[in-house]
């Protein structure tokens, strides 16, 4: 391990001085769309390290710390100074631009992309996090392996020759499929600074907080690496940065063992298992009967026209989804299909198609209805081949020729339907019974009944309000990776993640009553303009371990609701235009208050209270109590133009209820302006409402 150190570390001081050479000293270097510069520098030193001579007196610097003789903490100080010469060889690669870079591989992993997956990473929809170094015996060896790590939701990150024996044996990889293709070598660095921004974007640690970044690392980021094959010694490099950063390896070599951290095991089944051990991973797989592989991992997988075998819905057939209530005397795991199969369907056709699921336990109630239903999505799309998009009477779903190929049938939606429900919902979950339609005449008498029903849900939640309702729920799922962030969920209030509503985590509370849902009584109005109640500070007090005092759910600027890391969008105080920006992840371009989403949001999240700037679910920007204290929708004077536009009917509808009906045409984006000060002449040229109102500051 040292001696691989040495070389890596010698390697990246060549191509250092190379690019001194090249560019200059004071040539700035870092990633594309990240707040942490280069994050191991970022990590590991108070020092801000933006240029190339400030990575060439640091490598000289650490150098002199590694020794020569061969003990577990003389490899530990060699790992990492391979963590930074690593990371300085990538980040060379990105010097003259991302395009610069090698294509083929997905090298460094944006934030954005993190916080995509923040959510599913504290729900344990991603249970893990594995990097494979090398490659197995053979190529089957190597499809059998990500596929079984696919089967148990685990992201892989891929570094050697591994991506080449995938591709051999027609494998698909990709970010959709959360298996990632980093590269061939010091690539792998993008895996450990990948793990180590989740401490410093959910964990709310700062700049050169190395020990606690460390222990982080060891007690609550689920990651570990297999590393196969024969090895070099700059892979023994690698391993020595992988153990600094406090994780667990797994090898198929024969080499001395660290109890905990670094075992040895020839066999690939019993591999995996042993790694989920070491890195305290549970999982729990319940087996689905389908003829393709299923797991969480192919949530993302999208199926190419070119590659359809047949399509519904989506206007191009009639398709609808519902679940309601049945009775005791439904049949469990009874599915009937009124119609034809994709066995008599041939390849290119629209065939119609309706899901009714009808579920009874004693613990069942219609209020559940819905929030189960919302859940076909998730469990469908964990079919490989298979690509479910939207719900109820909106749905659009492709499935693959290799899906057909391998004998799926319409049949296995509703095997997988019965079987996940059990698992998900077992706490009232009894008995499901499924019929799957594709006869045309009874799909289109069946629509008629699911609209009613749908139409009938939406009036009991149409008048739901803050005001209505007794209870607000609180959401700690984020607090496996940010400890000291609480949402509080109102029915116009949703979580920031988007992913959670009042009636879910009311669902959830009822299903989990220890869970991450609680209820939080609202009794003492303490200031309702402002969104704040006795009995929720005391509640988000103890929840934030007493990091946090006070939470006004209505506004930017006093005491804002804290922020976890899987935000949406942010909300950022403009001052020269005495209102609000709102920049959604998915945005990369430059905004008005001169940052990026990255950057902003490496300010905004890990459970901290910033006033004047807070993490929100795009649902919330239409609510009635978004940002209420300032003035609300008023107060926006920029979105991204893509923001606006997916958002348009109803900002629009929100607008004309405000009685300012033109009010997206006065809203900036990008194409007009990014620049503070040309942002107050177009607000001015426009009328603006902001300019008008009360000045905040």
């Amino acid at each position: 391990m040292i001696t691989g150190a040495t070389n890596i570390l010698k390697n990246a001081g060549s191509l250092v001085n190379k690019a001194i050479e090249e560019y200059g000293e004071e040539k700035g270097v870092e990633y594309p769309n990240t707040a942490y510069d280069l994050p191991v520098f970022y990590a590991f030193l108070e020092d801000k390290v933006k240029t190339i001579g400030k990575i060439r007196k640091i490598l000289e610097e650490i150098k002199e710390s590694i020794k020569e003789e061969p003990t577990y903490e003389n490899a530990l100080k060699a790992g990492r100074c391979v963590l930074f010469a690593a990371e300085a060889i990538e980040a060379l690669k990105y010097i003259e631009g991302e395009e610069h870079r090698d294509a083929e591989y997905t090298g460094f992993i944006p934030d954005d992309l993190i916080r995509r997956l923040g959510l599913s990473l504290v729900d344990g929809t991603i249970p893990g996090i594995a990097v494979i170094l090398g490659k197995t015996r053979t190529g089957k060896e190597a499809k059998k392996l990500i596929r079984s790590l696919q089967e148990r939701g685990i992201l892989c990150c891929l570094c050697g020759d591994i991506i080449d024996q995938l591709h051999e044996e027609g494998v698909n990889i990709g970010l959709d499929l959360r298996v990632i293709p980093l590269g061939k070598s010091t690539e792998t660095i993008h895996a450990l600074n990948f793990a180590l921004r989740t401490a410093l974007i959910f964990g709310g640690l700062k700049r050169g907080m190395e020990k606690e970044i460390r222990e982080y690392m060891k007690e609550r980021v689920p990651v570990f690496v297999i590393s196969l094959g024969e090895k070099e010694d700059m892979r023994y490099g690698i391993e020595a940065g992988v153990l600094f950063c406090n994780i667990p390896i797994v090898t198929d070599q024969e080499e001395e063992e660290i109890e905990g951290r670094y075992i040895s095991e020839k066999d690939y089944k019993k591999m995996i298992h042993k790694a989920l051990e070491l890195a305290g991973i549970k999982i729990k797989v319940a087996k689905i009967d389908i003829p393709v592989p299923f797991g969480s991992a192919f949530e993302g997988e999208r199926v190419r026209k070119n590659d359809v075998f047949v399509e519904i819905g989506g206007g191009r057939s009639i398709a609808f989804e519902l679940l309601k209530m049945g009775t005791e005397e439904i049949e469990d795991g009874k599915i009937d299909l009124i119609g034809k199969d994709l066995n008599e369907i041939p390849e290119g056709s629209t065939p119609d198609l309706g899901v009714i699921v009808e579920v009874y336990g004693e613990k069942m109630e219609k209020d559940f209805e819905p929030v189960m239903e919302r859940r076909f999505h998730d469990f469908v799309n964990c079919a490989s081949g298979i690509m479910h998009v939207a719900q109820r009477d909106l749905i659009w779903i492709r499935i693959s020729k290799e899906a057909r190929e391998a004998g799926f049938l319409l049949r296995d939606i509703g095997t997988i339907l019965h079987g996940k429900l059990h698992q998900e919902f077992s706490e009232i979950v009894d008995k499901v019974q499924i019929k799957i339609i594709t006869d045309k005449e009874r799909v289109e008498k069946e629509i008629i009944e699911a609209r009613k029903i749908y139409r009938e849900r939406e009036e009991k939640t149409k008048n739901l309000t803050d005001e209505s309702v007794d209870t607000f729920y609180s959401c700690t799922l984020c607090q496996s990776f940010a400890p000291d962030h609480v949402c509080i969920i109102t029915p116009e209030r949703t979580g920031l993640c988007g992913g959670v509503n009042w009636m879910d985590a009311k669902t959830g509370y009822r299903i989990n009553k220890n869970g991450p849902n609680q209820p939080v009584r609202k009794d003492t109005v303490i200031d309702i303009e402002k969104g704040e109640w006795k009995e929720v500070n005391e509640f988000v007090r103890e929840a934030s371990h007493g990091k946090i005092e006070r939470v006004c759910l209505y506004s930017a600027m006093e005491n804002p609701h804290t922020s976890c890391g899987c935000f949406e969008c942010i909300v950022a105080f403009i001052p020269e235009a005495n209102g609000f920006m709102i920049v959604n992840r998915e945005f990369g371009g430059k905004t008005p208050c001169g940052m990026s989403f990255s950057t902003l949001a490496g300010s905004v999240g890990g459970g901290v209270q910033v006033p004047g700037f807070i993490g929100v679910a795009k649902r919330y920007i239409l609510s009635k109590k978004f940002i209420l204290k300032e003035g609300g929708l008023k107060r926006i004077v920029w979105m991204p133009k893509s923001l606006k536009e997916e958002l348009k009917p109803e900002l629009k509808k929100r607008a004309e209820e405000i009685s300012e009906p033109d009010l997206l045409e006065k809203i900036a984006d990008e194409t007009i302006c990014t620049d503070p000060e040309e942002l107050v002449v177009f607000l001015s040229e426009k009328n603006h409402p902001s300019l008008s109102m009360e000045m905040m500051l």
